[in-house]
C-alpha cells in the first residue's frame, strides 16, 4: 500500500469518525428552543441554541455555556458546561414534543441514571 492510499484510508476513517460524533453530540432539533419550568419554587428557563450553546435564566442569575447531548442512550444525556467551567451531568426525557423532564447533579457527582427528583420543562419558543 503506498503512502497515498495510507493517507486516503485514515482521511476516510477520520471522516467516518467525525460523522459518528456529530451524530450523537450534535444539537437535536427536538431539543432546540426555549423551555420553562421550575425547581424548588424557582422559576428556570433554558435556551438551547442550534450552534450548541445555551442560556439559563434563574431568577436573576443567567448562566451561559455549551451543551452535549447523545441521543444513542437511554436515558438521553444531556452535558450542559458553563463558560465559568465545571460540567451539569444530566439525563433528559421528551414525554412529548413539548414538555421535557431533566434530572441532574452537580459539583462532579456522577451522572444520574433515574428519574427522581424531576424538573419539569415546557417549550416555549421553538
Amino acid at each position: 500500500m503506498t503512502h497515498h492510499h495510507i493517507r486516503l484510508s485514515v482521511a476516510l476513517v477520520v471522516l467516518l469518525l467525525a460523522s459518528l460524533a456529530c451524530r450523537f453530540f450534535a444539537a437535536d432539533p427536538g431539543l432546540v428552543g426555549t423551555w420553562q419550568g421550575s425547581y424548588e419554587g424557582d422559576s428556570i428557563e433554558i435556551t438551547f441554541g442550534d450552534d450548541d450553546r445555551f442560556e439559563i435564566y434563574v431568577g436573576e442569575s443567567v448562566t451561559l455555556g455549551h451543551y452535549r447531548v447523545d441521543m444513542s442512550t437511554t436515558p438521553i444525556q444531556l452535558d450542559l458546561v458553563p463558560d465559568g467551567g465545571g460540567a451539569i451531568l444530566t439525563i433528559i426525557e421528551f414525554v412529548d414534543d413539548d414538555t421535557l423532564r431533566m434530572e441532574n447533579t452537580y459539583n462532579g457527582q456522577p451522572r444520574p441514571t433515574t428519574f427522581n427528583d424531576t424538573a419539569t420543562f415546557y417549550r416555549v419558543n421553538p
